[in-house]
């Protein structure tokens, strides 16, 4: 049973490896790259690749040793580096149009709210604020609300960032004809805004959109 809790998220690693690398490829080949949706990009998948790879340690073993120290790793990843993808998303919008370059400005007002929202939240898990707890065996850090009563977790800038895909979505479809890139972030923002009554099976679904939700964002640089 472990075996088939782990498989999901075994693929997930290598999908999300495989964006990475052919991301790097693109980088590094002299190919006409855009450094605003490159960089970040690469450091959400590598971020997506780490956190998968814990997820199916734990699954395969169990909460303790290498998955719970991946654990501390990747709550400071998903608070801190996750927010980035605001500035991939806007630099995708603004190349596909003209006169909109407050979008960049915007993106970088966000990414840099909630990276300092992530710092602060990161601290709080120093302090103490959040406790280790199992979701379907897998260790993962959850907020004490009888320490912490009022904060925004972790839903809102995902939420938001969804969001926005959808809008880049929209851009793509009506200035190139990208329906798909439309659809595949608003399937996307639905199964984010989905996986909080999911409970154990939501990590399974936000898991796969997060590869659906980059793979649609690096179609756009082929």
């Amino acid at each position: 049973m472990s075996l088939i809790k782990a498989l999901p998220f075994m693929t997930y690693s290598v999908l999300h490896g495989s964006l990475a690398y052919k991301q790097q490829i693109i980088i590094f080949s002299g190919q006409n790259y855009s450094p605003a949706i490159a960089i970040p990009f690469l450091m959400v998948a590598c971020g997506g690749l780490l956190d998968n790879v814990r997820l199916a340690m734990g699954a395969l073993r169990g909460p303790g040793g290498a998955s719970l120290q991946l654990a501390d790793l990747c709550f400071f990843l998903h608070y801190v580096i996750v927010p980035l993808t605001f500035t991939s998303l806007a630099y995708i919008a603004v190349g596909m149009l003209q006169g909109y370059d407050w979008l960049m400005t915007g993106s970088y007002l966000l990414t840099a709210a909630f990276v300092v929202h992530g710092l602060v939240t990161y601290h709080g898990k120093v302090a103490g604020n959040y406790a280790l707890s199992l979701e379907g065996g897998i260790a993962k850090w959850t907020l004490d609300r009888s320490k912490v009563k009022v904060t925004f977790d972790m839903i809102l800038p995902v939420m938001l960032i969804g969001l926005f895909g959808v809008i880049v979505g929209a851009i793509g479809w009506w200035q190139r004809g990208w329906a798909w890139l439309f659809y595949l972030q608003l399937a996307g923002f639905l199964g984010q805004a989905m996986v909080p009554s999911l409970k154990t099976g939501g990590m399974y679904l936000s898991n796969f959109l997060e590869v659906v939700f980059l793979a649609s964002m690096m179609a756009t640089q082929i």
